[in-house]
């Protein structure tokens, strides 16, 4: 089944009657995106024929406990969203709705150690931290930073072909909502840590600041990896020397 919107539903509805389920990427399944006949039972057969090649592109099944998660970061996101777009209309009662949802958050977060952990990079409080753990789900499905970072969208796409190589800007790819975070997480840390900013204008000598900031939200991630990985808090001198 395709990795869409209710995909978690269709997964408890099929999962007893079924011996194994695979979620796949649907932008990678080139075979079936560039097809010329589309229909059911064309896509089903190209799909059964991949997976017996083993070259179906898969999606991470999440666990129930991080769709959970996401379930509840993602809803404060869109009262977020929802409270920019109509502030001047119902101000006060999305308010009270980011009010209530931030309280459920910070709770979640008070009895997670991870999200502990994660409070302590610059530019990361209790609401960002839970969006990184949401989206993130488990850090072990990830082999190392630059995987995290390219789930993100925050890593330069390559293009290769006959012996060339280009690159371009971030190829934005993964979890729009992660790579906002961090974003975000980056102009904050710019303010309040000395190793973020050295960081910065390090960077900022030979490339565009919007580069610079963006370079830096990718190391921020990689420290943030390290964080989940090791199960530390952040260390100003560590984030300094690499």
């Amino acid at each position: 089944m395709e990795a869409c919107s209710f995909w978690p539903a269709f997964q408890e509805a099929i999962a007893d009657q079924v011996e194994k389920i695979h979620l796949v990427h649907p932008q990678r399944v080139k075979a079936i995106a560039s097809a010329k006949l589309k229909n059911d039972r064309v896509d089903s057969a190209t799909l059964a024929h991949l997976l017996r090649c083993d070259l179906l592109p898969e999606a991470w099944l999440a666990d129930r406990e991080t769709r959970e998660r996401r379930q509840q970061v993602r809803l404060r996101i869109s009262l977020g969203q929802h409270r920019a777009a109509l502030k001047n209309q119902v101000h006060d009662q999305v308010g009270q709705h980011i009010a209530r949802q931030d309280a459920r958050l910070k709770a979640m977060a008070r009895e997670d150690a991870r999200g502990k952990w994660l409070a302590t990079i610059p530019g990361i409080g209790v609401y960002s931290a839970m969006i990184l753990l949401a989206e993130i789900g488990q850090v072990r499905r990830f082999s190392d930073a630059k995987a995290l970072c390219s789930y993100a969208g925050l890593v330069p796409w390559v293009r290769e072909s006959a012996g060339h190589k280009s690159h371009g800007g971030i190829s934005r790819c993964g979890s729009p909502r992660l790579r906002w975070v961090m974003v975000e997480a980056a102009h904050t840390a710019l303010r309040c840590s000395p190793a973020a900013r050295q960081y910065f204008d390090r960077l900022r000598q030979r490339k565009h600041a919007h580069v610079a900031r963006v370079a830096l939200a990718r190391k921020l991630l990689t420290a943030a990896f390290a964080l989940l990985r090791d199960g530390a808090c952040f260390d100003e001198t560590i984030f300094a020397a690499v």
